[in-house]
């Protein structure tokens, strides 16, 4: 697995001062991220972590990024359904 870039790491920083530990554990810590023509992606592993995300993390996310250094980084919740976790 190759390690999430930089700027996803300074923003879990500033959304760990934001939001509820529960938040950014239950759906942000793990999530595999790709930067890529100017765009953060966040894949989510399901519709239902998809949206969550989007609900309780986007707005902070996108506050994140806007003070950061990257600011020029848009932001995209994809769908990845292959990085779910199996419990088998």
């Amino acid at each position: 697995m190759t390690p999430p870039p930089k700027v996803w790491d300074d923003i879990l920083g500033h959304l760990r001062g934001e939001l509820p530990p529960q938040i950014v554990g239950a759906w942000l810590d793990g999530i595999r991220i790709e930067v890529a023509d100017q765009v953060l992606r966040l894949h989510c592993p399901s519709v239902f972590h998809r949206e969550r995300v989007r609900k309780r993390c986007l707005p902070a996310i996108r506050k994140a990024l806007a003070e950061s250094s990257s600011s020029g980084l848009g932001v995209e919740l994809v769908l990845s359904p292959g990085d779910a976790v199996s419990f088998q």
